[in-house]
């Protein structure tokens, strides 16, 4: 009986060279399968090879392309429109903004007590009248000390009225004062901002937006283990080796018995 031949054990280099091979071709099969052409009311997608370099094409149907080509113009227009604003931007921005300081001139406050004082003048006097009247009803006369204590406490109360107007006038100006410096401080820092908001405005009006390609169904092929599949064609050549020299093994095991006992017996 012949001896069993073992297997010759798999060239590593020639084993990762087909698995290269195996990969690339692999990874250029999942390229092309995914190339999809692709037709639809925007536009369509197509994808040309010069070997394994591609190139995607985006066509845009004639609807589509006008209305980027309006976008694009727009923003154009407006970028130029914004930086032939540039030298009023670069105007307002050089000139310090001061704003004007408040000064109370009681103007207001004058106007306002003249008016309450002329009603309260007329008012007094009708009253001051009526006063000396009931006093010479009364039997009290001029220089006496009744007649005097009338008048002085009729004076502390008119005195006392011309002191509220005055301070209630005082508030009122001073709070009109207040709110005519508050519009003319606004009024002033509007005609500095008003400016600058409207090229800001100009500047992020309408932003160009890049047309996309249509988004493809991906597919995949896997890799192939060649270096797994060698060897494991290896190890079951081996195995039927072994097990052939097993069977071998035993059976001239077997034969040495049997000649021995032939051997023996004679």
């Amino acid at each position: 009986m012949s001896k069993p031949k073992a297997p010759k054990a798999p060239d590593p280099v020639a084993t990762a060279q087909a698995q290269t091979a195996s990969n690339t071709e692999t990874a250029r099969l999942s390229n092309t399968l995914n190339r999809v052409n692709e037709v639809g009311p925007n536009g369509a997608v197509t994808y040309s090879n010069d070997g394994d370099r591609w190139t995607q094409t985006t066509q845009l149907s004639p609807n589509q392309q006008a209305l980027q080509t309006g976008q694009e113009q727009l923003g154009i227009n407006l970028n130029n429109l914004a930086g032939s604003q540039i030298g009023k931007v670069q105007e307002i921005l050089g000139t310090n903004f001061t704003p004007r300081r408040f000064n109370y001139n009681g103007e207001v406050e004058g106007n306002i007590y003249k008016l309450a004082t002329d009603r309260m003048g007329k008012e007094f006097g009708r009253a001051e009248e009526t006063l000396r009247s009931d006093m010479a009803n009364r039997g009290i006369t001029a220089g006496s000390e009744a007649f005097t204590g009338e008048m002085a406490g009729f004076n502390e109360g008119k005195g006392n009225a011309y002191s509220q107007a005055q301070l209630a006038a005082r508030q009122q100006g001073r709070a009109e004062e207040e709110s005519d410096y508050a519009r003319e401080y606004a009024a002033d820092l509007a005609t500095r901002q008003v400016p600058l908001n409207e090229i800001s405005s100009i500047m992020s009006g309408t932003p160009l937006q890049g047309v996309d390609p249509a988004s493809i169904y991906t597919r995949g092929v896997s890799d192939t283990d060649v270096a797994g599949i060698t060897q494991n064609g290896y190890n079951n050549q081996m195995a039927a080796y072994q097990q052939k020299m097993g069977s071998r093994n035993a059976l001239l095991g077997g034969l040495f018995g049997l000649g021995g006992a032939y051997l023996g017996a004679k």
